[in-house]
């Protein structure tokens, strides 16, 4: 069902684009699709047969992204990108200065290779949930605790609000679907209250709850724009609500939404493809994701009786319901499509392999 979804939303894609774009423009949009959605969701669901290359793709993408995370951590407190520098040897854009701080004068949003604090945040609940995984075979216990403290660090560093409640929402489903719910439960409360109740007594608490989402104080601007994009984007979607407008930014309506660069930030997923692809496009997107959601989670009830494989399937599960929190505040840059494309071939590849041995 998952690749029926994935090329019925491609094909549809591809269709639009082909009635109202040139030959050219339609076959290089057609060409970045098949790179950055298509290949990707190939190799994943295509490429791994056995539960050790599952490991080794969770310990690469958990190796590497914890160097990130502590690059993301130099980065934010020496007030320096490092990988700005490469822009003008590489013959790149100067970096988009609107996004770069939280707050007027206040702490930088570390990047580090992936061009975007979001993205970065983003990256790291992947992350994340693939060292949960890993944790029982990860000796000894200092790596563990080492390896969670840089990512929820850099995660903390990259100063995006969307990702943090991602990784609210991935940590949640993790401790629903895991065994011995009303221990974790407890253990989740106590050391959630504990956390916010030393950050509210600290010196820093004030400065905390200024920076977190819906009760914080620092660019509420940025949730408010977020929010009239919805309303605003819901009147332009229903003059087209069958098969959307591919040329939706030139709607009058949508002129409100123009900021002070000069652009119409289109920050969600959903709506990026809702607005030109109407309940169609958005149908075949959201049905990728609650087919590959309901493919994992009847994989994993069958696997209740191996531990790693069942684990596997809840990291995987609450990975994918982070990225789907996350991508509603955050437009398809950098490797958002990219990371849900692999994961959700991972997901395909997680119910072919553990099914067939049943």
């Amino acid at each position: 069902m998952v690749d029926f979804f994935v090329v019925g939303l491609l094909l549809w894609m591809f269709c639009k684009r082909a009635v109202n774009d040139t030959f050219t423009g339609t076959v290089r949009q057609s060409v970045y699709i098949l790179l950055d959605t298509w290949l990707p969701y190939y190799v994943g669901s295509r490429a791994l047969t056995e539960l050790r290359q599952f490991r080794a793709v969770a310990a690469a993408l958990v190796l590497s992204c914890t160097i990130i995370a502590i690059l993301a951590v130099i980065e934010s407190t020496r007030s320096w990108l490092l990988y700005d520098g490469l822009r003008g040897a590489l013959g790149l854009p100067e970096t988009m200065t609107l996004y770069l701080r939280r707050g007027e004068g206040g702490a930088l949003r570390s990047n580090v290779s992936l061009g975007n604090a979001i993205v970065l945040g983003y990256v790291l609940i992947v992350a994340l949930a693939a060292a949960i995984y890993l944790m029982p075979v990860l000796n000894p216990a200092w790596k563990r605790k080492v390896t969670i403290i840089c990512l929820c660090a850099g995660l903390v560093a990259s100063l995006s609000r969307g990702p943090w409640v991602g990784a609210a929402a991935m940590l949640l489903t993790l401790t629903v679907l895991g065994p011995g719910l009303g221990k974790r439960l407890a253990w989740l409360v106590f050391g959630g209250g504990t956390t916010i109740i030393l950050l509210l007594i600290s010196p820093l608490g004030d400065k905390v709850i200024e920076y977190l989402p819906f009760v914080g104080t620092v660019e509420a601007s940025n949730v408010e724009y977020r929010s009239r994009l919805i309303d605003v984007s819901l009147i332009v979607f229903m003059q087209n609500p069958i098969v959307g407008d591919f040329y939706f930014f030139k709607n009058p309506i949508m002129e409100q939404m123009r900021q002070g660069a000069g652009i119409i930030d289109v920050v969600n997923n959903y709506l990026q493809i809702a607005l030109p692809y109407g309940a169609i496009g958005l149908s075949l997107f959201v049905g990728i994701f609650l087919s590959a959601l309901q493919g994992t989670q009847r994989t994993r009830r069958l696997s209740l009786q191996e531990p790693e494989i069942e684990r596997l399937g809840r990291c995987l599960i609450g990975a994918l319901v982070g990225m789907l929190v996350t991508i509603g505040t955050v437009s398809s840059i950098g490797a958002i499509s990219l990371v849900y494309s692999l994961f959700l071939g991972i997901c395909v590849s997680y119910i072919r392999v553990f099914v067939r041995e049943k």
